[in-house]
């Protein structure tokens, strides 16, 4: 499978403040690529059960409009000043994996591998302004991030069905943590998720059109943080933010062809957690009820 995009993305920023000057400023670029990609697919027996895949493909970032004009505060010891000589990023991801359709097995596992380059991140300027470090966005990191992802389903009979799923990332990229210095530091990336588990049981009620679903969700430890983490007490504890586990119920009807009512009980310990990076706790115990609609 071969595929490609072209794409072309533009700002135009009214005014901001001109971080040389001081004064007020407006600015208008664009940008422009042509990205691919390529995917082969092997089937691994005459059934189709199992398949072998793997794919190299393209991609980019443009610079959006607070990587190029914001002003003000950025993590807790920042400020952040206008950048308008930005480029966009640049990546180059590899995949490999296989996949699994059975009666009663369905599932898949990926490892993947990115490459980047020109990557936008706040690299210091040297100067303070009202007690805090100035920070600005540049072109001026480079790294990488890979992982694994693997999801699984198995049918027990009965209407019943387990499922479950398990995701890591790491990576690094240069960071620039000594005040006035442009040496880069190779550091984990900021703000990367922790080893992440899935996993449930469902019941379809043999009509099927209506289900009974308990899940969990459980984060490991956040404390792979590179100086910009350390420093950004407000999203992040000192240390990393804590793992936590998060216990759903759901259930789900078929009205008819067009509608579904659903709804559940979630977070059903009252587990106080926080996603890591996001600077806020999630909800407590809590209900929630819905209507879906498609014609």
């Amino acid at each position: 499978l071969l595929g490609g995009r072209f794409t072309r993305v533009a700002a135009d920023i009214g005014q901001f403040e001109d971080p040389a000057t001081g004064g007020a400023a407006s600015y208008s670029q664009h940008w422009e690529t042509g990205v691919g990609s390529v995917r082969i697919t092997c089937d691994l027996d005459r059934e189709e059960r199992f398949k072998t895949f793997a794919g190299i493909s393209q991609s980019f970032r443009a610079p959006n409009l607070a990587d190029l004009s914001r002003y003000g505060g950025s993590r807790s010891d920042e400020i952040e000043s206008a950048a308008i000589d930005l480029e966009p990023e640049r990546f180059l991801t590899y995949e490999i994996g296989v996949k699994a359709q059975t009666e009663l097995l369905s599932g898949q596992f990926s490892a993947y591998r990115t490459q980047i380059s020109d990557f936008i991140t706040s690299t210091p300027t040297g100067r303070e302004i009202d007690g805090l470090r100035e920070v600005t966005k540049q072109n001026s990191s480079e790294g990488y991030v890979q992982g694994i992802e693997l999801s699984l389903s198995y049918e027990l009979g009965h209407g019943f069905s387990l499922f479950g799923g398990l995701s890591y990332v790491e990576g690094e990229a240069d960071t620039f943590p000594i005040p006035g210095s442009d040496r880069a530091v190779r550091e984990p990336l900021s703000r990367i998720q922790p080893l992440i588990g899935t996993g449930g049981i469902r019941w379809t009620a043999p009509s099927e059109n209506w289900w009974l679903e308990l899940s969990v969700l459980a984060a490991g430890r956040a404390d792979r943080l590179n100086s910009g983490d350390k420093g950004d007490t407000q999203r992040i504890p000192p240390g990393g933010t804590p793992g936590y586990t998060v216990l759903d119920l759901h259930a789900g009807w078929d009205i008819s062809e067009n509608f579904s009512l659903y709804g559940g009980f979630e977070n059903l310990t009252d587990e106080a957690y926080r996603v890591h990076g996001s600077g806020s706790n999630e909800p407590g115990f809590g209900g929630v009820i819905g209507v879906k609609a498609s014609f």
